[in-house]
Parts: C-alpha cells; sequence; structure tokens
C-alpha cells in the first residue's frame, strides 16, 4: 500500500481551541463518509499535526527549563538562543537541541 498525504488548512478570523480542533476533524471525518464509497480500497485517516509549542511542551520534562539549557542567554532580557545548528537565534522555549548546563 501506498500512503499519499494531502493537507488541509483552515483559515479562521480567531484562534480555535483545542476543543474547536477536534470538533472540526470529526466534521471532516463525517463529511467524507462517501469517500469509502467512491473509493473502497483506500483508507482515510484524519488527524492533525502539532504546533511548536506542543512539540516543545512535549519534549519537556519537570527538570528542563530554557534557563538550565547552556545555549539560552538572557542577558538583557534579550533570550537569545546561541545554539550553532538552529536558524533562528531567539529562543522559544526548551527545544530538541536542549542541552543542560553542566554543573
Amino acid at each position: 500500500m501506498r500512503k499519499t498525504k494531502m493537507n488541509i488548512a483552515i483559515v479562521t478570523p480567531y484562534d480555535v481551541s483545542l476543543e474547536g480542533q477536534v470538533e472540526m476533524l470529526a466534521y471532516i471525518r463525517q463529511s467524507l463518509g462517501n469517500f469509502s464509497n467512491v473509493f473502497p480500497e483506500a483508507a482515510i485517516m484524519v488527524g492533525r499535526e502539532p504546533n511548536e509549542e506542543e512539540i516543545m511542551d512535549a519534549l519537556r520534562t519537570n527538570s528542563q527549563s530554557r534557563e538550565q539549557c547552556m545555549h539560552y542567554d538572557e542577558a538583557q532580557g534579550r533570550h537569545r538562543c546561541f545554539c550553532q545548528t538552529r536558524k533562528s537565534s531567539k529562543c522559544e522555549g526548551v527545544c530538541k537541541d536542549y542541552k543542560p548546563i553542566k554543573k
């Protein structure tokens, strides 16, 4: 079986809560009810991609914080990240490049 990935973007004038997103996904899945009649050999999976904040929350452990990362510099309130592998120098929280400060 081959997998074809398609994205659906929903544009709204306001932020949609997680509950609202789940409700929208359920409606999309319900709306595609005839899909299996037209394409009986295909299966459909409806889901959403996590946003950046949810990914960072998932990467964190209880002992991690950006202040404990060796790449983080909060000097003068700039919150800079000095990790050489990251494209952005702005620290947005604990990321996949987190390394604890060695004591």
